[in-house]
Order: C-alpha cells, then structure tokens, then sequence
C-alpha cells in the first residue's frame, strides 16, 4: 500500500481493496445498491475517523477513552486513532501534502488550532511510533 493512502482513514484504506458486489443489482430496489456507497461514506464519518474525539480526549488530557464511549460508537483505542496521530506528526514535519490544512488552522479566525502544543506532544509521538518502525 503506497504511504499516501496510509493517510486516509483506515476503513478508507480497507475499502479500496473490496471489490464492488453491488453493481449487479442496481435494478433491484429491494437491495438498495444505489445506497451502499453512502451508507459506506456515513460509517466513514462515524470512524473519523470517533477517533478524533479519542485523540483530542488523549491529547489534551481530558482522561482515557472509557467504556461507554467504547460501546456507543464501536471503536477502542486502537489503530485508527495511531493512523491520526501519524498524520499529524507527518504535517508538523511538513512531509506530506497535507501542510496546506495546517496552514489554513493557524488562522485567528479558526483560533489558531493548529499550533497548539499537544499537536507535537509526546502522547502523539508516542501513538504514531509504531507505524513509523520507532519503539
């Protein structure tokens, strides 16, 4: 997998390898085909990628992802929220091409989210370690 779509969300990265079952039964109302990739779009936004509130919660030490946060949307603190945390040392390191959203976050207008401290933190570091080959 190209280190370009280890960037996307991890079922976003999953995804791509599915092949489409559904293109067969686009006739067939009862199988709401004309849906799945919408509903697939809808989990994605679910997934962000939970694990942005379990990142911002860790980062900013607002206490661990508890139980009820893990049954409500299904995800533990797990590989997604390392994904996340790779990304952003990747952007503070000005290594991908996705500089341009930092750059727009350092505005006073969105309150200048992306220069605070936590965001080159050691918990960040720390998540993103074992997906940079670092222990």
């Amino acid at each position: 997998m190209k280190e370009e779509n280890l960037c996307q969300a991890f079922s976003d990265a999953l995804l791509c390898k599915i092949e489409d079952i559904d293109t067969e039964d686009w006739e067939n109302p009862q199988l709401c085909s004309d849906y799945m990739k919408d509903i697939y779009q809808y989990l994605r936004q679910l997934e962000v990628v939970a694990a942005t509130s379990c990142l911002s919660q860790k980062v900013l030490s607002q206490g661990k992802w508890n139980l009820k946060q893990q049954y409500y949307t299904g995800y533990i603190e797990s590989e997604v929220m390392r994904y996340m945390a790779k990304n952003i040392g990747r952007v503070n390191k000005n290594v991908t091409r996705f500089t341009t959203i930092k750059n727009k976050y350092t505005s006073s207008k969105l309150l200048k989210i992306s220069t605070i401290p936590q965001l080159n933190s050691k918990a960040i570091q720390e998540l993103a370690s074992p997906l940079l080959g670092q222990s």
